[in-house]
């Protein structure tokens, strides 16, 4: 386990942390990811976000009631990157796990070569573009691929998931994917993790 951060959620995560926070609705999911942004940029650390099922201005307007936060400064400045689901690599409209890894990695790798931070906070949100998709499969792997990344770099990512937009089989699986778990208010180590060559045997047997 890596060096403790505060996340702003009550309970430190550590560095090289891959969260998966469930939640239902967009009250509980603010109610995680502002404290996380805020924490991020109070700490001086990069802070990449992709949000989906809200606008970037209403977010910025909930993170910009903490006047500790020069939100012009960070924006202006790259500290804070706010990106929609659709201006990623998904403008296809088609999730592809190498294609959202892609973008995870020259972001990260982008913002930590450049030595302007001591870590990167990611979080990613993208149910509402998803809830369609045929292949869940895809996200899956993407999450799994994503956990090769931790050691590389100084980071922790959150993962969101609307419990309201999610079902079933998908959530068993996007749960094993992530090595801790923020639910019900509380940050916990997930027992049920599956290491990324354990989880693609599994799907090969």
């Amino acid at each position: 386990m890596g060096d403790p951060v505060d996340i702003g959620l009550g309970e430190p995560a550590a560095t090289g942390d891959h969260i998966c926070a469930l939640y239902s609705g967009p009250i509980e999911r603010d109610a995680i990811l502002l404290p996380f942004i805020r924490s991020a940029l109070r700490s001086g650390d990069k802070c990449i976000c992709v949000i989906d099922s809200t606008e970037p201005a209403e977010l910025l307007a909930g993170i910009g009631l903490d006047t500790e936060i020069d939100l012009p400064a960070c924006l202006a400045s790259r500290q804070f990157d706010l990106v929609r689901a659709a201006d990623t690599t998904m403008r296809s409209g088609r999730f592809r796990s190498t294609d959202m890894v892609g973008f995870w990695k020259a972001s990260i790798a982008g913002a930590m070569n450049a030595g302007r931070y001591q870590r990167v906070r990611a979080a990613s949100e993208i149910c509402q573009s998803l809830r369609n998709m045929p292949d869940w499969g895809e996200v899956v792997r993407h999450e799994s691929e994503i956990n090769r990344m931790l050691s590389l770099y100084a980071q922790v990512l959150l993962c969101l998931y609307d419990l309201e937009k999610v079902g079933g089989a998908f959530l068993v699986d996007m749960v094993s994917m992530h090595p801790r778990l923020f639910i019900n208010g509380r940050l916990t180590e997930n027992p049920h993790y599956l290491p990324p060559d354990e989880w693609l045997a599994r799907q090969s047997a």
